[in-house]
């Protein structure tokens, strides 16, 4: 059958309506003849994106060295102790994840997969096992990164708030929920939601419903990390700063310090006491902050992806009509292109981002012990027990520490003992009491 449709558009009436991803087949009555653009509907919505990613694939290549890197980095936990590493399960497990997205782009980057079902339909997970492990790797990595850092924060919490320490048990429970929970998590989103080619050979989640089965649950988790963060550091804070608030407190009711108060509770000391907060708690917060900033740009521009008539019909038919006279060039389209979902910039931006992802892991995990240890190794020397550059509390074993070992400082690390005084008793300034242990 030939189709009655202007060129570029094909007649959807001569194609089956079973196989490939239906709903994202992008057609439009045009002149009482429902008329599709023809597969890939990425090569009609974006120049440089096709390019890059089917031409020259080169945003898929750049994933192998950052993959390297992170296998480096886990080689380098299972050969060297602790002490030279600061590794912990909770930096294995987002390094795991982390990994499994770069896979996801590294999986299409080589052979043609078969991106469409037919002439209009582009090819699923269901018809196509590149796309449904693409998505597979992809999604579960990512869930794995995000559980893991609110497990982390809640790690934290627990050990600075309310001095308690995270032992086997949690473990075992935040191992298991990080990778079984993950599991099950990606398998709901690919029975309800599934995968298909939309970014040329890079899959991704078939439009409609992603915000109920992935961004909506992975945005919550983010943000509850984020929270419990800002409030162990704000906890710390107080804890730091209320003795200097009693202090004043009792000068203004009349109390005269003593010359060893006034040392130990002065501004100058009180500064200092925040500075060592901020030292031993900024790697932790930047952490939370950055996976939560990038996940939030990720899923503010994907999310503008959407099937093709929850767009507006006037945007539609101006691109539809743009082409139709253009016959089927799609250059002097492409502006209008950028009303049915993001532009191509953004989302290069953000096709990077995922592609590079593992370099935060080694921004935050890599230690220069490390390249020590390594060096040492080859070399045949001895390997040291740890870092010379530590201080006596992170010299001992992990087994010495109560502890958790966070964000690369030492699994236990005592912050500082100070006295703060009661807020309605000026006599009991030598009753006070001692600040918990800080640790990140």
């Amino acid at each position: 059958m030939t189709s009655s449709c202007p060129d570029p558009f094909v007649d959807e009436s001569i194609f089956s309506k079973s196989g490939g991803a239906l709903s994202s087949r992008w057609c439009e009555d045009l002149g009482g003849i429902s008329c599709c653009l023809p597969c890939p509907i990425g090569y009609w919505r974006w120049k440089d994106v096709n390019w890059l990613v089917d031409d020259v694939r080169l945003a898929l290549w750049p994933s192998i060295p950052v993959f390297v890197a992170l296998v480096w980095l886990l080689t380098t936990y299972a050969i060297f102790p602790a002490a030279v590493t600061e590794r912990h399960y909770l930096n294995v497990a987002p390094i795991i994840g982390l990994m499994c997205i770069s896979i996801a782009f590294i999986i299409p980057s080589r052979g043609q997969p078969q991106q469409c079902y037919d002439k209009i339909t582009p090819n699923d997970m269901t018809q196509d096992g590149i796309s449904a492990l693409t998505g597979l790797v992809l999604f579960w990595g990512s869930w794995v990164v995000i559980i893991s850092t609110f497990f982390r924060s809640i790690a934290l919490h627990m050990t600075v708030c309310w001095e308690s320490k995270p032992g086997q048990l949690y473990k075992c429970v935040s191992l298991t929920i990080i990778f079984v929970g993950s599991s099950a998590l990606v398998a709901m989103l690919l029975a309800v939601s599934g995968v298909e080619y939309t970014f040329g050979r890079i899959s991704y989640l078939t439009p409609g419903i992603d915000r109920a089965t992935f961004w909506g649950p992975l945005l919550g988790i983010a943000a509850a990390s984020l929270l419990l963060q800002f409030f162990t550091v704000a906890y710390c804070a107080t804890v730091a700063l209320r003795p200097w608030y009693n202090y004043q407190r009792l000068r203004w009711s009349g109390y005269t310090p003593s010359r060893d108060e006034e040392r130990v509770l002065g501004a100058q000391r009180t500064a200092s006491r925040v500075r060592k907060i901020v030292q031993l708690q900024w790697r932790n917060s930047l952490i939370t902050v950055i996976i939560l900033v990038y996940v939030c740009f990720l899923a503010g521009v994907l999310m503008q992806l959407r099937p093709f008539h929850d767009y507006p019909k006037s945007n539609r038919m101006a691109w539809f009509q743009c082409l139709k006279k253009s016959n089927g060039d799609r250059i002097p389209c492409l502006s209008l292109a950028t009303s049915l979902g993001p532009n191509e910039p953004v989302l290069i931006a953000v096709l990077s981002l995922l592609m590079l992802s593992g370099t935060l892991a080694m921004a935050f995990f890599f230690r220069r012990s490390m390249c020590t240890a390594w060096k040492n190794l080859i070399t045949g020397r001895p390997v040291p027990v740890a870092p010379s550059n530590r201080s006596s509390y992170q010299s001992r074993s992990p087994s010495d520490n109560h502890g958790i070992e966070l964000g690369g400082q030492s699994p236990a690390t005592e912050f500082s003992q100070f006295t703060f005084f009661p807020s309605n008793d000026a006599d009991s300034i030598t009753k006070g009491q001692t600040v918990p242990h800080y640790v990140t």
